[in-house]
């Protein structure tokens, strides 16, 4: 069983099925990301500039319309992004492996209890 279709499996259990993100929707994110200029972004109070120095938004007008916190959100969303997608990417490879052990063991636990129903001579129950 795939990583995707085991989290897929939890997703359906556990989670809101909505709540699950797709490796496809991963991919689009990081398609994004890739798309943008390099970073890291720098900014001052009217300008956003990116790692070549080159203006992303700058103006009185854009200072006007965007608050302070915008350009730093915008600024550190340039690092941020990938990070976070490789974290996410990190953690549902974790789960997926935790999700195959769970597995393994329930199967076991099941093998192990079915011979000793046997060894007692008790039916075997499923």
């Amino acid at each position: 069983m795939t990583d995707e279709q085991l989290l897929g499996n939890l997703g359906e259990t556990v989670l809101e099925v909505s709540a699950v993100m797709t490796g496809e929707q991963l991919a689009a994110m990081e398609s994004r990301a890739q798309a943008a200029p390099s970073g890291p972004w720098t900014f001052d109070e009217q300008t956003l500039w990116d790692a070549t120095e080159r203006i992303l938004a700058t103006g009185p007008s854009c200072s006007e319309r965007l608050q302070p916190e915008v350009f730093v959100f915008c600024a550190h969303a340039r690092n941020d992004v990938p990070a976070l997608l490789a974290e996410v990417r990190r953690l549902k490879t974790a789960l997926a492996a935790i999700l195959r052990a769970n597995q393994q063991l329930a199967q076991a636990f099941e093998e192990q209890r079915q011979a000793l129903l046997h060894a007692l001579g008790q039916p075997e129950v499923r």
